[in-house]
């Protein structure tokens, strides 16, 4: 094995780029392939114990990188970076490696079996093993017929039948060049027909080979025990409760064996078990053996993190807490743009256009006077810790003209966003929680009523689609956008929810003609869907039930626009934290321009993106009748729209209320007063920000959330923002059954004495944002049939603007 760089430098010298490629891909690679695996395999002396392992787990708590802190370590140690690419290997990150490794043909070490005879039921198993650099590519072949999904060394039919005799043969390829392809071996196999006397004399066998019939389940389904819903990471405070679930099928009966750090911890005939009042103890990686009468599976790991204490963060990355947006500016006028930060003082701001910084542009607000050609932005928050960046943001330079393009307006508008990336079943991603913000702050600033929603169940996206038709009717505009996991099946698509099991079917999923099917029935005046999925076939195959029968598309209303961010059989993809097609969507969504320009100055855009050129292709469906009507038209408030919108409006404010600003004495001894207030970027995130408003006798004071409610989630650590302010982010609010009660610590020292801690009474914060509107609770289906029609107010016919 040669490789492109020095063998025996230490990884401590390889490149930044390299470094960080390294950092991203351990850090959101499969478990079997990130920095957990890495520290799995390590040989000494290289080998970290368990509690080094947690303390690199917990840099993901204070926006840091767990890959990081052990590469440095690994570096610190003297590995050598052929010692690196060594275990890289053993793991099988072939896209880090192409920066180590140089081409290495295909040779095939093992052949598939070259003949088989089996009873019908049996399981058919071919195997083949090869080296070469990249790692080769296998396609399975029955005589000259490709066989579907058949990509992996190892090839299985688990019930085999006489129509599977054939001659089979695979292929392999790891380049582009057509002569490094090299093919295995034939494998003749006959499968013969099994009757209930069939004895064995009846298979005509080799010489001196023994066949043993194998025993089969009489029902359907494989009898081996097969996970199909993996436990869950948990982070939690001390005495708080946690609860792990490890979903599985296969025949009855079945037993589960929890292990914790490869250590026997209890045994049940339930595929769950719940730790009350959890201690830091009870901290560690914990997997399931599920068993029956055929075999066993084993579940991936769940890491359990209980904090004993939880501390605001300070010594770390800047958080970037609130993204610049994009914009839009006349010829020579001015530009604004605003980043703000947080993390251990000082902060260092420093503005960049076009990739280059931009001089004296170094506070959190820039002003760009007298702009004359367009360009793009993006602000660098920086400390002693390190740097982060800001998400990308568009300047757009318009000639002077009227707001809207047709004359048209809208009786009001509104948007549901909903973005999945926290995946129980599939990989989690990294830019739906970045393209809804970005969506939601382009959208608000269009007067449209935004709904913005991360991670939701299936049941919860059904209850949210309701809840948002209920803002619909005559004359609005709708907009539903949905990014994350999806599939396409028989035309239709469909949206994969965070609870999914792995082996999910289309009824497991929301159909995205449902949604259109819901919106339409309002009757809205311009209906956009932008579907920011994949239209790859399921993985896991047709439905259960063929009949199912799925809403029909409702495009026969003359106002409907469908964008697809790639065509039917292609990936959707996503660059770092933002995805392509909101990358581009972003740069026109704010200009005064027909809602069918925009997409098609998008889809030109993504046509000429070097990264995806043939791979994603956005695909766009529109039948307006009005195509002059814009995401910029105005809201009429008035001329017999007013009750309608009032109601709307009041509706949505209820969905979206904060909590009050709240003063608390958190100790009347000590003279310390706290002050709460609120924020929410998305409709179901709650910022808290606690202040110390008076110290009292204390000489440093600080406050922080340290419990929650179980069904809710912390977004992530505390965060110091200012001295004496802390940042508290709880994620789910949707889940919430009972009001948000809160307990604060406060940490003081008085003098030269030891730091303290108290806590003071519970904090009530009622049922804040869309918690009220208990998206958890399951809805009727057919309550939406049975809605009686909005009645609209007379319109004014001498106004002289378009409204229909």
């Amino acid at each position: 094995m040669t490789l492109r760089v020095p063998a025996n430098d230490n990884i401590g010298s390889l490149n930044g780029k390299v470094m960080l490629q390294l950092r991203d891909d351990l850090d959101t690679a499969p478990e079997s392939q990130n920095w957990r695996a890495l520290a799995a395999i390590l040989k000494k002396p290289y080998v970290f114990n368990q509690s080094e392992i947690e303390k690199f787990a917990m840099q993901i708590y204070s926006n840091g990188s767990p890959s990081t802190q052990l590469l440095l370590s690994l570096g610190a140690r003297g590995m050598k970076v052929t010692e690196l690419v060594h275990y890289l290997d053993q793991l099988k990150l072939e896209k880090i490696l192409r920066e180590f490794k140089n081409y290495e043909p295909i040779e095939i070490k093992e052949q598939p079996e070259s003949q088989l005879k089996l009873y019908g039921g049996e399981k058919l198993v071919l195997r083949i093993r090869a080296t070469g650099f990249p790692y080769p590519r296998y396609q399975w072949f029955n005589g000259d017929s490709i066989i579907d999904g058949a990509t992996e060394s190892t090839f299985t039919i688990n019930n085999v039948q006489e129509q599977d005799s054939g001659e089979y043969i695979c292929r392999l390829h790891n380049s582009a060049d057509k002569s490094q392809v090299k093919f295995s071996d034939y494998a003749s196999i006959k499968v013969y027909t099994k009757s209930p006397v069939l004895e064995q004399t009846d298979i005509p066998m080799d010489k001196g080979h023994h066949h043993q019939p194998a025993v089969h389940a009489a029902e359907d389904q494989c009898p081996l025990p097969v996970i199909t819903g993996h436990p869950r990471d948990s982070y939690i405070f001390n005495g708080h409760s946690f609860f792990l679930l490890c979903e599985a099928k296969g025949r009855q009966p079945m037993r589960y064996r929890w292990f914790k750090e490869d250590l026997f911890y209890k045994e049940s005939p339930c595929p769950y078990f719940q730790v009350e009042s959890a201690t830091p103890r009870d901290s560690g990686r914990y997997k399931c053996q599920v068993i029956n009468d055929f075999g066993e599976a084993i579940s991936i790991p769940a890491v359990i993190m209980v904090a004993n204490e939880p501390q605001p963060h300070a010594g770390s990355l800047p958080q970037i807490i609130q993204q610049p947006v994009s914009c839009q500016a006349v010829c020579g006028g001015v530009a604004m743009f605003v980043c703000e930060g947080c993390g251990q003082r000082p902060l260092q701001y420093q503005w960049f256009q076009d990739g280059i910084p931009i001089p004296g542009a170094t506070a959190p607000q820039l002003a760009l006077p007298h702009v004359r050609q367009e360009a793009v932005l993006h602000c660098q928050v920086s400390n002693r810790w390190g740097l982060t960046c800001s998400n990308t943001v568009f300047l757009r330079i318009i000639s002077p003209m009227p707001h809207t393009v047709g004359g048209y307006t809208a009786t009001d508008k509104v948007a549901l966003l909903i973005g999945n990336y926290n995946y129980r079943c599939e990989i989690s991603l990294k830019a739906p929680k970045t393209d809804i913000q970005i969506l939601s702050d382009i959208f608000r600033r269009l007067d449209f009523k935004v709904v913005s929603l991360l991670n939701l169940t299936l049941t919860e996206m059904k209850a949210a689609v309701d809840a948002f038709c209920e803002l619909l009717g005559d004359g609005v505009y709708s907009v539903f956008y949905f990014c994350g996991h999806g599939f396409e099946e028989k035309g239709h698509c469909y949206f994969v929810p965070e609870d999914a099991q792995t082996d999910f079917k289309e009824t497991d999923c929301l159909s995205a003609d449902s949604v259109l099917d819901s919106m339409q029935r309002k009757k809205p005046r311009i209906c956009t869907m932008i579907l920011d999925i994949c239209r790859k076939r399921n993985k896991n195959g047709p439905p259960v039930e063929e009949n199912v029968r799925v809403a029909p598309r409702a495009n026969s209303e003359g106002n409907s626009c469908i964008c697809y961010a790639t065509c039917a059989g292609l990936a959707a993809y996503e660059i770092g934290e933002s995805g392509i097609l909101v990358k581009h969507l972003q740069k026109y969504l704010s200009l005064p321009m027909k809602i069918e320009d925009v997409f098609s100055c998008m889809r030109h855009d993504i046509g000429e993106e070097q990264l995806v050129i043939g791979k994603q292709i956005p695909e766009v469906i529109t039948n307006i009748l009005q195509p002059g009507r814009s995401f910029t038209d105005p809201i009429q408030y008035r001329n017999g729209w007013t009750e309608a919108f009032n109601r709307r409006q009041v509706a949505w404010e209820q969905a979206h209320k904060e909590p009050t600003s709240q003063t608390i004495v958190a100790s009347k001894e000590l003279g310390i007063v706290l002050e709460l207030e609120f924020q929410s970027i998305f409709s179901n995130v709650l910022h808290v920000f606690v202040t110390v408003k008076e110290k009292g006798q204390t000489d440093e004071c600080t406050a922080w959330i340290s419990r929650i409610p179980t069904t809710v989630s912390i977004a992530e650590q505390p965060t110091i923002v200012t001295e004496g302010k802390t940042r508290n982010s709880i994620q789910d609010i949707q889940k919430l059954k009972n009001d948000l009660d809160i307990t604060l610590s406060v940490k003081y020292q008085v003098r030269s004495e030891a730091p303290q801690i108290l806590y003071p009474d519970k904090v009530n914060l009622g049922m804040p944002l869309v918690a009220q509107l208990k998206l958890w609770e399951p809805r009727n289906a057919k309550s939406s049939l049975r809605e009686p029609t909005e009645q609209t107010e007379e319109v004014d016919a001498t106004s002289g603007t378009h409204s229909m």
